[in-house]
C-alpha cells in the first residue's frame, strides 16, 4: 500500500512535467544570509534577528524558457534572535515546491521543519513543521488548501528567555 502511494505521489508530481513538450532543469546552490533586521513586533521590547541557511533550488522551464516550477530545500538554517544581552537559536530544515501556473497563480507546497526554537530547560517554544499547501497570484486571494502539522508559538516563553 504503502508502495502504491508512492508511485501515485510521484506520478502527480513529475507527469505534468513530462506531458511538456521538452523542458530543462537548472540547480542552484547557495548560502543565504538574513538580516539583521529588527522585530519589534513579538515581544515588548526589539529583537535583533540574524540567520543563514543553504539552499538548493532546482528551477524547471518550460520549452519557451519560462520559469514554470521552483522546487527548493534550505539545509542548516540558524536563525539567532537577540535582545538585552540573551540569545536564542532556531534551527529549521524543510523547503518549499513553487508551480507557476499558465493564468498567474502560483500554487506553493511547504514541506519539513519550518522553525524550531528549544529553550533551554524547558524545551520547545515555537515549533512550526510539516506540510501545508497554498495557492496565491494572478488576482486571486491568498488561499490556504491544507495544512498538516504543528504550528505551535509559546510567544510568552519565547520573550520571557529574551526579557531584561
Amino acid at each position: 500500500m504503502r508502495l502504491l502511494l508512492t508511485v501515485a505521489i510521484v506520478a502527480a508530481v513529475f507527469a505534468p512535467t513530462a506531458a511538456a513538450d521538452s523542458f530543462s532543469v537548472q540547480h542552484v546552490r547557495d548560502t543565504v544570509t538574513l538580516g539583521p533586521r529588527i522585530d519589534d513586533t513579538s515581544c515588548s521590547f526589539p529583537i535583533t534577528v540574524t540567520g543563514t541557511s543553504n539552499v538548493d533550488d532546482v528551477l524547471f522551464f518550460d520549452s519557451a524558457g519560462n520559469l514554470v516550477r521552483i522546487h527548493e530545500t534550505v539545509n542548516d538554517a540558524v536563525i539567532t534572535f537577540s535582545a538585552n544581552g540573551k540569545t536564542l537559536e532556531a534551527k529549521g530544515s524543510g523547503g518549499i515546491d513553487l508551480t507557476f501556473n499558465p493564468d498567474g497563480t502560483v500554487l506553493a507546497s511547504t514541506f519539513g521543519i519550518n522553525l524550531l526554537v528549544t529553550l533551554p530547560g524547558t524545551g520547545p517554544a515555537i515549533l512550526d513543521a510539516g506540510h501545508a499547501i497554498f495557492t496565491f497570484g494572478g488576482g486571486h486571494p491568498f488561499q490556504t488548501l491544507f495544512v498538516a502539522g504543528p504550528a505551535d508559538y509559546d510567544l510568552t516563553a519565547f520573550c520571557a528567555a529574551l526579557a531584561p
